[in-house]
């Protein structure tokens, strides 16, 4: 089950083991509210209603549990809080289930009954997930569905959300060493950058240093995010490689190198293998490493740490301090497997799970702490599930990822754009007819927060009430100098505190034609950036 992930266009490395999966004999089902192109390829598509996951899952957990499927033994082993579950599950009928995913209770019966009876069963967790008002109370279910299965039990069974987690590099030292002369810094979540820059953070932020992001394209609330970095008390430094739309609210935008132009340690959220970026080329006039930047502010700052005097180098050696394989190893090999799960292996067979005990933990009452029911549940979705904000914005609006664009990274090179194309909003043949828009119409996009400027595409890549557009496009090269994030809002996820870009409505209306003819796109600096 690939649930809520598109590998096809974001984890295409993933791609050719799902086909030699199927070549065995394996049934491939995507779970996405979009008929994306890692769908249109799979056995069997199963779009529920944005943001209701959880309840889909806590339905396939309730056919399995009356099938006789759940592994009883397995679970009283190696799990805590399966009695809880199992009786949560007499409220999850498959019926109930259906009724909150908008899918025949057929389609929940016929997939439960394949995962009741098909050893071993697994589930790729895509990270849209995250990005929805219930997301975390989402994955918590989707992952305690193999943990009910068992198929922890066997090679190639179980969930994956992502390996990070197993990468044996220790980033603790190196991040936080011992005997920094100065306070702890604060966290402030960068997906409420727009709440925190006009009026949130208590006290104020007055300066800000941005480096390996571009938030003026890609945070939410975007009309307010820019009166944010636009204020006059505050002071703006960006770190990077070519003019973004952040660099246009920066007091002060330095030169940053290239991935082939610095030395970097690299690990893997979608794969096992820790890399050694050495530099292949020397970086052009005043272009430096963010690390390079970073010492060289301690050292105007007058901070005096040991740690500001290590080089990249002596990182990469302290990070793998504790790893099976020495700095030298490394470098001549550049890459190697080091999360140390076996090719072939159950890692959670016999249990051993990154808690306290080793136990899975389907019942967890530090959450209630948090705010957060102990057993997995269904939050629904904050503004996809408002009947009232349902009226005034009737289209829940989604915001995949493009394979051109990379996020915002590539989203101003010509050879990526062309090929992305302009922006468009797509919209079943239903919501386009009632509308009285056709294929290629000019609209206006909007909610409460914002708007943008858009074509419309009418396909059957979207369920009725849901629309879709690809996120990553810079404002200063989009129509109306706006993007997909005018309209995306600043809340938190129920549980890790994560941004709920997919859980957005809004309404479509038809403009003026000429009102998608940007104005021409803003020229890249003509000079370079001096560093000072």
């Amino acid at each position: 089950m690939l649930w809520g992930a598109n590998p096809l266009v974001t984890n295409l490395h993933l791609w050719p083991f799902v086909q030699q999966a199927r070549e065995r004999g394996a049934y491939v089902v995507t779970i996405d509210p979009l008929r994306t192109d890692t769908a249109a390829r799979s056995d069997e598509h199963v779009a529920p209603l944005p943001g209701t996951d959880a309840a889909l899952a806590l339905g396939l957990m309730r056919h399995v549990r009356d099938a006789g499927a759940a592994d009883e033994a397995w679970l009283a082993a190696h799990t805590t809080g399966w009695p809880e579950l199992r009786a949560r599950l007499d409220d999850w009928p498959v019926e109930r289930a259906a009724a909150e995913c908008g899918l025949p209770a057929g389609t929940i019966r016929r997939l439960g009954e394949r995962i009741a009876t098909t050893r071993p069963a697994a589930v790729r967790v895509g990270l849209g997930l995250q990005r929805h008002h219930g997301a975390g109370q989402a994955i918590r279910a989707i992952c305690a569905l193999p943990l009910v299965t068992g198929d922890f039990r066997y090679p190639g069974g179980g969930a994956l959300v992502t390996t990070s987690g197993h990468h044996r590099v220790d980033n603790g030292p190196v991040i936080r060493p011992a005997g920094m002369p100065a306070p702890p810094a604060r966290s402030l979540n960068m997906s409420r950058l727009a709440a925190v820059l006009t009026g949130e953070a208590d006290p104020p932020v007055t300066s800000l240093v941005v480096f390996n992001a571009n938030p003026a394209a890609t945070a939410p609330d975007q009309a307010r995010l820019l009166t944010g970095l636009g204020r006059a008390d505050l002071f703006t430094v960006v770190l990077e490689q070519r003019w973004t739309d952040t660099c246009d609210y920066a007091d002060v935008v330095l030169p940053a190198t290239m991935q082939p132009e610095h030395l970097d340690l690299q690990t893997s959220y979608g794969h096992h293998y820790t890399t050694l970026n050495l530099p292949v080329t020397r970086a052009p006039g005043e272009a430096l490493p963010n690390t390079e930047i970073f010492r060289r502010i301690a050292a105007a700052l007058g901070i005096d740490h040991p740690a500001f005097r290590d080089s990249d180098e002596d990182l990469a050696r302290q990070l793998l301090a504790d790893a099976p394989i020495t700095y030298e190893e490394l470098r001549e090999r550049t890459y190697a497997r080091l999360t140390g799960v076996p090719v072939g292996s159950a890692p959670y067979a016999e249990g051993g799970f990154p808690t306290p005990d080793g136990r899975a933990r389907l019942h967890d009452p530090a959450l209630a702490a948090l705010g957060v029911d102990p057993l997995p549940g269904y939050t629904p979705p904050a503004e996809a599930a408002d009947p009232e904000l349902a009226r005034r914005f009737p289209l829940t609006l989604l915001t995949p990822a493009n394979r051109y664009l990379m996020n915002s990274t590539f989203a101003s090179l010509p050879w990526h754009t062309r090929r992305a194309g302009p922006p468009l909003v797509h919209l079943h043949a239903d919501d386009a007819a009632a509308r009285g828009l056709a294929d290629g119409d000019a609209v206006r996009v909007h909610n409460d927060r914002g708007a943008f400027l858009a074509a419309v595409a009418v396909d059957e890549a979207t369920r009725p009430g849901c629309a879709f557009t690809y996120k990553a496009y810079w404002a200063r090269r989009s129509p109306g100098r706006s993007t997909v994030n005018a309209v995306t809002g600043v809340r938190d996820t129920d549980l890790g505190e994560a941004p709920t870009f997919h859980d957005c409505r809004v309404e479509v209306e038809p403009v003026p034609a000429e009102l998608l003819t940007a104005e021409p796109p803003l020229d890249e600096v003509a000079e370079p950036v001096a560093a000072g």
